[in-house]
């Protein structure tokens, strides 16, 4: 098809007015633990879900980033690499390469530009810039606190992870320890969390949720 001057120009004006006009979304899945062997069913349906969301926002003219990245510190890493007698660093390099050889087969439309992984230093070191800034404003401190605690994996497991007095992870029967850890005082920013949430398009069950693990208490009626 062959364009004259009048046309390309609006052509250049529609495209330039839709890049000006571009909304800007930020798309954003939960990072793995590169603790495996590979990806599993649950990753592969959240990931897809998401990619499709992606790929229509892009359609329908939006400006999309779409990141991915790794989580890969933490007790489950190191007890894979327990169990299978390798050092952490190399399970979670051999990991990570293969889960995103995974996703480049499913076809995901990542920004691997933007990719992230927990164990490289240019990235901890903000974790810890961001919790020696709390420690600071005294909303960090340790406490001796009673905790769910699964024998086999050697990890604290947080309610919504012991289904039925056990482990969700390997079933075995959680015990309550007492044990000195870090904790963060998000309870003095209750309200300011609680009033954020009613701002979110979340679902109703969602939002209770969030709002019962901020944990706000007003006293107790005896």
């Amino acid at each position: 098809m062959k364009l004259g001057i009048d046309s390309l120009a609006m052509v250049i004006i529609v495209i330039l007015y839709n890049n000006f006009n571009m909304a800007k979304k930020y798309t954003l899945v939960e990072f793995p633990y590169p603790s495996g062997t590979g990806l599993h069913i649950g990753h592969a349906f959240s990931y897809t879900a998401a990619d499709v969301y992606a790929r229509y926002l892009r359609m329908t003219g939006n400006e999309v980033m779409f990141p991915m990245g790794w989580d890969a510190f933490g007790l489950p890493t190191e007890n894979y690499a327990i169990k299978n007698k390798i050092k952490p660093q190399i399970a979670t390099d051999a990991n990570t390469a293969h889960y995103k050889e995974q996703m480049v087969e499913l076809g995901y439309s990542f920004d691997w530009d933007r990719e992230v992984n927990t164990t490289d230093p240019d990235y901890y070191k903000w974790t810890q810039w961001i919790f020696i800034k709390l420690f600071e404003a005294g909303l960090a401190e340790k406490k001796e606190m009673p905790i769910n605690w699964c024998p086999s994996c050697k990890i604290g497991l947080a309610n919504e992870e012991v289904i039925d007095g056990g482990c969700e992870r390997c079933s075995s029967v959680v015990e309550h320890r007492t044990i000195s850890q870090w904790v963060v005082k998000i309870t003095k920013y209750a309200d300011r969390l609680i009033e954020g949430l009613k701002k979110t398009d979340f679902i109703e069950k969602v939002k209770a949720a969030q709002i019962n693990w901020i944990g706000k208490k007003e006293g107790r009626r005896i």
